[in-house]
């Protein structure tokens, strides 16, 4: 099949199945709206418009799509290792079990675009802009997502240990379940970003901005979180033992049920926390800033508090042996009223038979 057969198919909605057009030249060549199944197509497809098509079973490897238009284009199980994809317009395109490895898809505009299961190791997206992008079960080692942009993308289940970040747009991206490992976050954006259930454990956000960041439920175990700002940020139920915050700014911050034993919060503004029902034994509150911080039902055993200030800072129930806690400073014990409220239980008058009677 020669290249004006191959258009005129396409031009008439005619599928291409089964053909090997890797002979061919389609540098510009306007596919829009083309179904190709097990299809081998070329190399030279630099600029080539293939919007709106449907691609399944394809094979595209070392393809030359520089600046190709895939807009809302959908490949299935079809093979991209090595392409050239740089500056490609893939806006709401969605790939599915589809493979990537190797390919260079550096400045590409990928706003709104899926990738489901599919295996982007070693890809290269330097630049892209993968806004509001989803990135569902994929492989991404040694992937490259430096100075993308990735706001309001989602990142499900995604293993990112070994995958370049510098310099990447996380504000208010979803890492859900995802592993990040230990790394810098220096100079990546963060503002309501979310790793929930994840772990970057061992992670350095020190300086950093990440107001509103969620960490619920994730291991932020060993993070140096020093002088980092955590206004309202989200910890609860975080594996966050011997973190350290110190003089973080974490005013308004939930920690409810976190498990932070060893933590580090010196000199950390901690006004208005929540902290409720987390463990914190051997914690060091050594000068930070407690008024009117909820520590109620914490597990405070050998905790540190020297020099601290707690003015109204709650510490009903809160188990203290061994903690040292300053004397005069305005911190509140037990509330008996809401001790008595905690232990209520129904009485079995309250009960009723089947017939909505009591007996």
């Amino acid at each position: 099949m020669n290249r004006d057969e191959l258009l005129d198919k396409v031009r008439h909605g005619e599928p291409i199945e089964g053909e090997d057009l890797s002979g061919l030249d389609l540098t510009g060549a306007d596919l829009s709206g083309a179904v190709f199944d097990r299809a081998r197509l070329p190399r030279a497809m630099r600029g080539a418009l293939i919007k709106e098509s449907t691609l399944t079973g394809c094979d595209l490897s070392g393809a030359d799509m520089t600046g190709a238009e895939l807009h809302l284009t959908s490949f299935y199980q079809t093979r991209l290792d090595g392409a050239a994809l740089s500056g490609a317009r893939l806006i709401a395109a969605s790939f599915v079990e589809s493979t990537f490895e190797g390919a260079a898809l550096s400045g590409a505009e990928a706003q709104v675009a899926t990738f489901s299961q599919c295996a982007l190791d070693r890809a290269s997206f330097e630049g892209a802009n993968l806004d509001r992008a989803n990135l569902i079960e994929v492989t991404a080692g040694g992937a490259n997502f430096s100075r993308a942009n990735l706001e309001k993308a989602t990142m499900y289940k995604l293993d990112l240990r070994t995958a370049l970040l510098d310099g990447a747009n996380l504000t208010l991206t979803t890492l859900l379940e995802s592993e990040l490992g230990a790394r810098a976050f220096q100079g990546i954006r963060l503002f309501r970003t979310q790793f929930m259930r994840g772990s970057v454990a061992g992670s350095s956000f020190a300086g950093c901005d990440a107001t509103q960041c969620n960490f619920t439920g994730a291991d932020v175990s060993g993070c140096d979180f020093s002088d980092a700002v955590l206004t309202q940020a989200l910890f609860g139920e975080a594996k966050a033992a011997r973190a350290r915050f110190p003089r973080a700014r974490l005013k308004n911050t939930i920690f409810e049920r976190a498990a932070l034993a060893e933590a580090d919060f010196s000199g950390a503004e901690l006004v208005e926390a929540y902290l409720a029902s987390a463990s914190c034994p051997g914690a060091r509150f050594v000068g930070a800033k407690l008024a009117y911080a909820d520590l109620s039902h914490c597990d405070l055993s050998g905790a540190d508090f020297t020099q601290a200030a707690m003015f109204r800072a709650k510490l009903h129930r809160a188990r203290r042996d061994g903690a040292r806690l300053p004397a005069g400073a305005g911190w509140l014990g037990d509330d008996e009223k809401l001790a008595a409220l905690e232990d209520w239980k129904p009485k079995r008058g309250g009960e009723r038979d089947e017939r909505g009677e009591r007996p």
